[in-house]
């Protein structure tokens, strides 16, 4: 070996920070605050302020569990790494001996709405798709459904909908 081990190395928080590191922090810390704000997922904001995946997910890190000071000292232009790294040390100083999962990247309100409405469409969705599966053959349900007036009508009312509601979305699917 030369020298080197292979226990992780300790980061080095008073060292300068490198010219790339400033610019890295300072499209980070826009991205992560953007993303907070508005419904936009990391490779976007990746691209629009042209920074990196994990540089963004340090910076979320930092504006959800750091401190006003620690914020402020990033913003000022200290490097992102260490200030994180304490963060986290101090995440898992709050319950010893257990290991502490990272948050979950925040989502907008926009973005929650957004969530909520595409989980209640997908509820209505797969317990219908389920339900109409698992139906008899249909000769058997014609049977059932003739022997009282109010299914016929049901039927009746609903079938022609549900039939052109299913083959628009047997043709988007197939798209």
């Amino acid at each position: 070996m030369d020298g080197i081990t292979k226990t992780k190395r300790n980061i080095n928080s008073n060292r300068p920070t490198r010219p790339a590191e400033k610019e890295a922090n300072a499209r980070a810390l826009p991205a992560a605050r953007y993303i907070l704000e508005n419904p936009l997922n990391r490779p976007a904001a990746c691209d629009k302020f042209t920074t990196t995946r994990s540089g963004i997910t340090l910076a979320l890190v930092l504006l959800q569990e750091g401190t006003p000071e620690e914020i402020a000292a990033v913003d000022a232009g200290a490097p992102l790494n260490p200030i994180v790294a304490t963060i986290r040390k101090r995440r898992t100083a709050l319950a010893p001996g257990k290991r502490q999962r990272l948050k979950k990247v925040a989502y907008s309100q926009v973005e929650l709405e957004r969530k909520k409405v595409d989980m209640a469409i997908w509820e209505h969705l797969g317990s219908a798709l389920k339900s109409i599966a698992s139906l008899p053959q249909p000769d058997d349900v014609v049977k059932i459904a003739r022997k009282n007036g109010e299914r016929t009508k049901a039927v009746d009312r609903n079938l022609m909908t549900a039939f052109s509601w299913i083959t628009e979305f047997s043709d988007a699917w197939t798209k």
